[in-house]
């Protein structure tokens, strides 16, 4: 299920918030676990099951850390390398364990039969890591420890950002788990913020990305300005589909369905952004005029130095 998905925009998303708002407080953190696990399993129900077990696995030990972390400091440390080895094993065996057969199997005289794994479960890397920076947390004494598992479970299914990220740090949600605050203007701002993110993804990702296909499939024939045309294209429906998710993610978080802490995150510049902005810093280096542009600038900048001297 994608944000821009029909079930989303005409189902799931309005009965969710109706629910939301209907429940009455010591029960959302329920309901949003429930909806969230709903969402993930959408695709693929089975893979729901690895992330409960991830959750139990981090929920406990970062029990026993918190309550050995005084009396008993080896025996919370070996909870959290026993965190860190459940968690990465989890996630090496479905993202490595095939590549490393093969792998092995190129060495002369070796034949390992490779069993047919099943696919990368949507998100694993990100909860994955999300669960275990709560045991780091709890154990470097950055956050305190959750006793509720549902409410943990919360933080870790989130739906806004579990299936593309970005990988939130459990201490700066923990208190906002239980002390949210929901208001109609962070409500009204959302709706608008989706509506932009909605537009990115359907008039202009989808569009180009149409273009582009169409490009592709008539190869040579397209000339080098059609080629430049389709790559172009590319590069945009890229560039909007994440500007798009990125800004409805923002809007889930902002319209007060999700933890308000989440929020911090939304105002740091986007990573899916580097690439563009490393280019054409690249270009400009390396273009004849760059070294133009450069001198023209520090000579504006001279000028007005000696202006405000």
């Amino acid at each position: 299920m994608v944000f821009s998905s029909l079930i989303f925009l005409f189902a799931y998303l309005p009965i969710v918030l109706a629910a939301y708002y209907i429940c009455p407080r010591k029960w959302r953190n329920l309901l949003l676990f429930v909806v969230n696990l709903v969402f993930y399993g959408w695709g693929e129900p089975v893979f729901v099951i690895l992330m409960v077990i991830s959750t139990i696995v981090d929920y406990t030990c970062g029990y026993f850390i918190d309550k050995n972390r005084e009396s008993n400091p080896r025996r919370a440390k070996g909870f959290l390398i026993a965190s860190m080895i459940i968690n990465l094993s989890m996630l090496g065996f479905f993202k490595y364990s095939g590549m490393l057969l093969k792998t092995v199997n190129l060495i002369p005289g070796v034949d390992i039969p490779i069993p047919k794994l099943p696919d990368l479960p949507i998100g694993i890397s990100f909860y994955t890591f999300q669960t275990m920076s709560y045991s780091i947390d709890v154990y470097r004494r950055e956050a305190p420890v959750q006793k509720n598992i549902i409410t943990f479970g919360t933080y870790v299914s989130l739906f806004p950002q579990l299936i593309a990220g970005p990988i939130v740090r459990y201490k700066d949600v923990a208190y906002q788990l239980d002390h949210r605050r929901e208001t109609l203007d962070d409500f009204t701002k959302g709706v608008c913020i989706f509506c932009v993110g909605l537009a990115k993804k359907v008039l202009i990702a989808n569009q180009m990305g149409a273009m582009w296909e169409a490009m592709l499939s008539t190869g040579q024939d397209n000339g080098w300005l059609g080629s430049w045309v389709g790559i172009i294209g590319y590069s945009l429906a890229a560039l909007a589909y994440i500007a798009g998710y990125m800004v409805q993610r923002v809007c889930l978080h902002t319209a007060g369905r999700q933890p308000q802490g989440l929020r911090q995150a939304d105002h740091q510049p986007s990573d899916s952004l580097v690439p563009y902005r490393t280019v054409a810093r690249r270009v400009v280096q390396l273009h004849p005029l760059g070294s133009v542009l450069r001198t023209s600038a520090r000579h504006r900048e001279a000028r007005a130095q000696k202006v405000a001297c």
